[in-house]
């Protein structure tokens, strides 16, 4: 009975031996897919602390697992602008498993633009060439074409650099400014064969220039026997040129408006009955009122007459010329509409010279390169 027990406990034993692997492994794979996701997430911190962790001797990785442990934190570093130390984990990453990270390439790239290359490094470090790659017969040369001196105009024109390898080759072009080791933009991967160029914005999200300075230019390339070509470089001076502005409208002139307050014609019977009235008043008073004695004589004088007839007329003249004030609301409308027109252009050139004071010109020139 003793020795059944103790075979009993000895298959338990050996049970529970096998089951631990297998259970340690749930974890780590979970560890692993969450960091993968914080790399995505960009929250480098957060990946890099549960890859350690994977890493630790006690978490019963395998050695695949290893592997990729190594590779995504290589893949952290490379967000950390850490190049020497992302290289140094794929190296890791190779010597764990030779094979995890080739096969993952695709995966890496994803992440991170940039890790291809900087992985085909490690590699040529830990392997060598890939097996089986024919030794090229040259180096692996690059060449690029740009402009020497540009100008940008619009908010969206972006300078042109097109990488020129001597053979097909995977290309980056990436752009830092002059004294700083930190990568301001880095463009998408060119495949190998592809020649197009790459375009780049030096603007900010809201289209202003970026700071006057040197900006530096690096072209890198791989081609698929993992050789790496010797980078170039080139520096180009961003001065952010006057802007375009345009000249305000032209005050609106007086000669344009109409008026608003009219003088009709008014013919009015009281005028003209009352200078017909003076008129007679003017030819009968002397003699109505007159004495005898003085008036004696005058009866065939024609002044009377005259006097009385200019009255007349006079009151003729103001019946027919008659004049009155009269307000214009079609007039009044037409102005209004002239002055919001006005309006209207003033503010649409005020925004127009805003924003070509916001987003002016920018210059490029091509300095001298540092290894050309």
């Amino acid at each position: 009975m003793r020795l059944r027990g103790l075979v009993v406990l000895s298959v338990v034993g050996g049970i529970a031996c096998a089951v631990r692997p297998a259970e340690a492994q749930v974890p780590v794979q979970r560890q692993l897919a969450a960091a993968r996701q914080h790399i995505v997430n960009l929250n480098a911190d957060s990946a890099a602390q549960l890859l350690q962790s994977v890493l630790d001797v006690t978490s019963g990785a395998s050695p695949n697992e290893r592997s990729w442990a190594y590779a995504l934190l290589a893949v952290v570093r490379l967000a950390e602008q850490n190049r020497n130390g992302a290289r140094m984990m794929f190296e890791q990453s190779l010597r764990a498993s030779p094979r995890l990270p080739v096969d993952s390439l695709a995966i890496l790239r994803d992440l991170d633009s940039e890790a291809e290359i900087v992985f085909q490094e490690a590699r040529v470090v830990v392997q060598g060439a890939a097996r089986g790659a024919v030794a090229p017969a040259a180096p692996l040369l690059l060449d690029y074409q740009v402009s020497r001196d540009t100008t940008l105009s619009g908010p969206q024109e972006r300078l042109t650099v097109t990488p020129l390898p001597t053979r097909p080759a995977r290309t980056v072009v990436t752009v830092r400014t002059a004294g700083d080791v930190s990568v301001l933009w880095r463009s998408d991967t060119l495949p190998a064969g592809v020649s197009r160029p790459i375009l780049w914005l030096p603007r900010g999200p809201d289209g202003r220039p970026l700071p006057d300075n040197v900006y530096v230019f690096d072209v890198t390339g791989i081609d698929d026997a993992g050789t790496l070509a010797t980078p170039v470089q080139w520096r180009m001076r961003l001065t952010a040129l006057p802007p375009v502005t345009q000249q305000p409208p032209r005050p609106l002139a007086e000669s344009a408006l109409l008026p608003e307050t009219l003088q009709v014609r008014q013919r009015s019977m009281v005028t003209l009955l009352a200078g017909a009235g003076l008129g007679v008043a003017t030819a009968l008073i002397p003699t109505a009122l007159g004495r005898a004695e003085v008036n004696k004589g005058l009866s065939g004088d024609g002044t009377v007459y005259v006097v009385a007839g200019s009255v007349t007329v006079a009151g003729l003249v103001g019946f027919l010329n008659g004049r009155r004030a009269e307000y214009s609301a079609a007039n009044t409308r037409h102005n209004d509409s002239l002055r919001s027109q006005y309006e209207e252009r003033v503010r649409a050139a005020n925004r127009a010279n805003e924003l070509a004071r916001r987003q002016p010109p920018i210059r490029l020139v091509r300095e001298g390169s540092p290894n050309r």
